[in-house]
């Protein structure tokens, strides 16, 4: 009732293209959909995590899973294999007593420091976590506490990203016996990794009142003493 009827013996009408493009599904995969892709997204953070705390063998499997059981998550895994990349290093040297290059797994099993930070650039609150950046200075013998005096306090930690942008901090001001900065490496916002064009490791410093310091695509951190 209501439907275009079928005559026997005639062939039936093939629909215009016109009309299939009218459609309200998509026959497409999952990543053309922006609910789909964002899910997708979410996902990828989810198991980014997932698998660091897994047994390689386990991760390995929920992995092989997870591609199989989810049209779009290749693609979109892909896109940002910048923020999951386990050959991701940060490099800690100059004027230490031992120069470090560490891993994303490395910065998982240290301290963890949590900050609560509204972005002045996007004006909304953003939850990182990460390392505080005086941890791992301590880690690599850099000059600290009662040793930090003299000459010692001309020293500078020179912040630099993978593609050239550079800031400076005085020794000084990432010392808690000086002064409370709460500077982390972050590796996660939101409970999720860094995007590839934030991470894989981000410098915060909640206290600067511009952001300018606060270094995306962090890959290294050079102790350097003056001249006297």
């Amino acid at each position: 009732m209501g439907g275009r009827s079928h005559i026997p013996g005639q062939p039936v009408q093939a629909r215009s293209a016109s009309h299939l493009r009218s459609k309200t599904y998509c026959d497409k995969s999952a990543a053309c959909c922006p609910v789909a892709t964002a899910a997708i997204s979410t996902l990828v953070g989810a198991l980014a995590i997932m698998t660091t705390l897994l047994p390689p063998a386990i991760a390995g499997l929920v992995l092989a899973l997870a591609l199989v059981m989810t049209p779009g998550l290749p693609a979109t895994l892909a896109a940002q294999s910048g923020a999951v990349s386990p050959a991701a290093e940060l490099r800690i040297g100059g004027s230490v007593e031992t120069p470090l290059v560490l891993s994303a797994a490395d910065l998982r099993k240290m301290p963890r420091k949590t900050l609560k930070v509204v972005n002045p650039h996007e004006k909304k609150s953003e939850v990182y976590e990460g390392v505080a950046l005086e941890e791992l200075l301590r880690r690599a013998g850099a000059v600290q506490g009662e040793r930090l005096r003299g000459p010692a306090l001309a020293m500078y930690v020179l912040a630099e990203a993978s593609d050239g942008y550079r800031v400076v901090f005085s020794l000084a001001e990432l010392d808690s016996a000086m002064v409370e900065s709460d500077i982390i490496v972050a590796d996660t916002v939101d409970g999720g990794p860094l995007g590839p064009k934030q991470g894989p490791f981000r410098i915060v410093a909640p206290h600067d009142k511009r952001p300018a310091r606060w270094v995306r695509m962090l890959k290294s951190l050079t102790v350097v003493k003056t001249p006297n």
